[in-house]
């Protein structure tokens, strides 16, 4: 049986019959189903089992870089951080003993591991590792391109599986590198990436966000339905009505109602109502914005509220409205600010 085989076993929960086919695998697989195995059941007999093979069995550094990023980021899925970190900085010491081909290959695996393990600025080092040892090999420049275009890929893809704010520094890199390297089929994808990740800022949702990105708009509200509070799920609805009328999606109607319909902002607190203010604002429905951003208690946060909706509209001309906004706000500062984009 294939180990991708094994594993879906394993997080089906049929760790006993996963386990039969153990024995018939190569090592550093076996490593990868017991720190699965460990992750399904939170039993640390099996992350002891899979340490004790690879430091026993596994001689080939680049497989001992996979095995110990598979312990790490089991041991980080079930809460031991301190014991994650351990090894995956065994792991990290290792790609000094690659040639600058392995250690490169190695890194971006490493990466992927890191990230899901939520050491994200180490994941983004890691991968920036994984460029410099690309940069500096000496092979046939299609080669090198290619190589560095695998580890945009593989960048994108594991911003893919992270939070929107989180994601947004993996994308970015990812889009760096394809659009210096003149692929603009990708760097068009990853700047609508960019973009979503921007306008799901409160949601954060990766699955959502990719339902949102796909257009499967009632699979992300199902999930929105899911994962979020009545209280909070009518931001994150406003916030893919957003997305789709940027888009010009036909949905983006019924969303928007459904989205009104649903939020309250009693249900929220003032940073939240602020980031319904200007998805509210974007979508040009500026006198729900008016009602929220004068619901804000907090002082300062009402101010800047207001303040972006008055920046919207002196965007779009309508100076006259203003005169209901100017009195509201509190800061002269941020009366003054505001009156200087006139």
């Amino acid at each position: 049986m294939e180990i991708k085989e094994i594993i879906e076993l394993v997080r089906r929960g049929l760790i006993d019959e996963a386990l039969r086919y153990l024995e018939g695998l190569e090592d550093i697989d076996k490593v990868i189903v017991l720190s699965e195995a460990t992750v399904v059941t939170r039993n640390l007999e099996f992350i002891e089992e899979a340490i004790y093979i690879l430091e026993k069995y596994i001689k080939r550094v680049e497989e001992r870089v996979i095995g110990y990023s598979e312990i790490a980021l089991a041991l980080a899925k079930i809460g031991y951080y301190e014991e994650s970190t351990e090894y995956f900085n065994k792991a990290i010491s290792l790609l000094n003993k690659l040639d600058k081909y392995n250690a490169a290959v190695s890194a971006m695996f490493l990466g992927t591991r890191l990230a899901r393990a939520g050491f994200y600025d180490s994941a983004f080092d890691t991968f920036e590792y994984s460029f410099d040892m690309i940069i500096d090999l000496d092979i046939e420049i299609s080669k090198k391109t290619d190589l560095i275009l695998s580890l945009a890929d593989v960048i994108e893809k594991t911003g893919d599986e992270l939070a929107s704010d989180i994601a947004l520094k993996f994308y970015e890199r990812a889009y760096d590198i394809f659009d210096k390297l003149k692929v603009g089929h990708r760097a068009g994808m990853l700047e609508k990436k960019i973009r979503l990740s921007k306008v799901l800022s409160f949601t954060k949702d990766p699955e959502i966000r990719r339902l949102t990105y796909e257009g499967r708009f009632k699979q992300a509200i199902y999930k929105v339905h899911e994962k979020f509070g009545k209280g909070k799920r009518g931001l994150a609805m406003l916030e893919i009505a957003l997305w789709a009328k940027e888009n010009n999606m036909p949905e983006r109607i019924e969303l928007l109602d459904m989205a009104l319909r649903e939020i309250d902002p009693l249900k929220l607190n003032d940073e939240e109502i602020k980031r319904a203010v200007e998805v509210l604002v974007d979508l040009e429905e500026f006198q729900r914005a008016m009602e929220f951003a004068e619901s804000i208690k907090n002082g300062k946060i009402r101010d800047e509220a207001l303040a972006i909706i008055g920046e919207r509209l002196i965007e779009l001309g309508e100076v006259e409205a203003l005169r209901e906004i100017i009195p509201k706000i509190e800061s002269e500062e941020v009366k003054k600010e505001l009156l200087s984009k006139l």
